[in-house]
């Protein structure tokens, strides 16, 4: 809306001004390219972060399910929890993510070749290999775990099982 008030013919001004809304017009599409400038350049920097902790997650869990660690790495189940609050909070940013890219694509302000969307998008499919390699990577550790554990013994039905893990 002010973009195009800043438009408005010389006539409307008795020919005084015309200058002075085209510069005032140009300056703030300058600072519009500017803003999708560096929403860019932000965004592309934050998926090159999420890319570089999918590929640690999955280089780990690699690791884990090529057996390469010969003892339980989470007896007490700290990793996994910790584990299980990071994909929360990457699922809570991919969340926010896809609110951004579609605040983006209902922006009339911004043309297709300026790339905002699909900058966004990159962010919503980082954020989702993110959660899905630390859940990978969760799984690993407690597959691993349990076929590390000792076994506590045989049990002849569910229920006695179920029984056994009360206590």
């Amino acid at each position: 809306m002010e973009i195009l008030m800043a438009t408005t013919s010389h006539a409307d001004h008795g020919g005084l001004g015309m200058h002075a809304d085209l510069t005032q017009y140009a300056t703030r599409t300058l600072d519009f390219l500017n803003i999708i400038e560096k929403t860019l350049k932000s965004v592309t920097e934050e998926v090159d972060l999420i890319q570089t902790l999918t590929a640690g997650c999955v280089r780990h869990t690699a690791k884990i399910r090529n057996l390469a660690f010969k003892q339980e790495l989470d007896p007490a189940g700290r990793i996994s929890e910790l584990l299980a609050k990071a994909a929360a909070s990457a699922g809570r940013s991919y969340e926010e993510a896809i609110a951004f890219r579609n605040s983006a694509r209902a922006d009339t302000a911004l043309h297709p070749d300026d790339g905002v969307v699909e900058c966004f998008e990159g962010l919503v499919a980082a954020l989702a290999d993110l959660h899905n390699s630390i859940e990978d990577l969760r799984d690993a550790v407690e597959i691993h775990d349990s076929l590390l554990s000792p076994v506590t013994g045989t049990y002849a039905d569910v229920e006695a099982l179920i029984a056994s893990l009360k206590g």
